[in-house]
């Protein structure tokens, strides 16, 4: 290797994420949005909330509060945080990070997963529109037992990703404007986990950092997906950073998954976003 040149590859290999240095006592809004079309079937879930950093003697913490939570069309797991988002709309949840965003506690977290239980047992409850009032309080007293049960990771992440999905703390590490290889990690539609190889490529512009990554490869399907035993999995991810907050400006991932050939081709795509701006 030249000498010359070692030095500029040694330093370029080591480029950083974003720090993570939000604005304090500023309000952001976010917004996000997941779109899933399948044959003639199509789910739209939309959830909005206002974020706020702020430090004080215990630390940095960030305050969330939901405004809405929203699923016109019910009938996956995206739907149940939905209805279990809609118990909280208007309270405060507070969060204690660690300098990198991290979540380290959750305050009132028992309080709060309650709320959550019992909005998403009165979701599934009013499906239930062949039961009576009595059996159909049975029934969502019986989801809310099964989801207070949940381990404590899974309470805290339902809460956490309220935040973390603010935070550039993902595919921006790397050298800019050269595309290399990763492995990226999805779920296919029937919720096996896969991880896809793909190129990413981080760029520079007017300020701001943008990472875009694409993926794909034929996945295995269980029996339940039909006669095809594989699909073709591609993932598109697009996401904008402000490299002097180390939050995101806005995200944009599309997955499409082909099953069968032909005639008998099926295509199901699922596109999810997330839009942050301060208020």
């Amino acid at each position: 290797m030249n000498a010359l040149l070692a030095p500029l590859l040694i330093a370029q290999a080591a480029v950083p994420a974003p720090a993570f240095a939000p604005p304090l006592a500023t309000p952001f809004r976010i917004v996000t949005e997941r779109i899933q079309i399948g044959g003639d079937r199509q789910q739209h879930h939309r959830t909005e909330r206002m974020l706020r950093f702020g430090r004080n003697a215990l630390g940095l913490y960030a305050e969330v509060t939901l405004i809405a939570a929203t699923a016109p069309t019910p009938g996956d797991a995206a739907d149940m945080f939905e209805a279990g988002y809609r118990g909280l709309l208007g309270r405060t949840i507070v969060l204690r990070l660690d300098e990198s965003g991290n979540v380290s506690e959750i305050e009132d977290l028992d309080s709060l997963w309650e709320a959550f239980c019992r909005g998403v047992a009165a979701m599934a409850a009013s499906r239930r529109t062949d039961a009576g009032a009595e059996e159909r309080g049975a029934f969502a007293e019986r989801i809310a037992a099964t989801l207070r049960a949940s381990p404590i990771a899974r309470r805290r992440a339902a809460f956490a990703t309220l935040v973390s999905e603010a935070i550039a703390n993902d595919g921006f590490a790397q050298p800019h404007g050269i595309p290399l290889s990763v492995e990226v990690p999805g779920r296919t539609p029937f919720g096996g986990a896969v991880t896809l190889q793909g190129i990413r490529r981080v760029d520079r512009a007017e300020g701001l950092l943008r990472s875009t990554t694409e993926a794909s490869g034929t996945v295995p399907l269980p029996p339940a997906a039909g006669t095809a035993e594989s699909a073709v999995m591609t993932i598109a991810i697009e996401r904008t950073a402000d490299p002097a907050t180390g939050l995101l400006r806005n995200a944009r991932e599309t997955v499409r998954t082909s099953i069968g050939e032909d005639d008998a081709r099926r295509e199901l795509s699922v596109v999810s976003t997330v839009h942050i701006e301060r208020v």
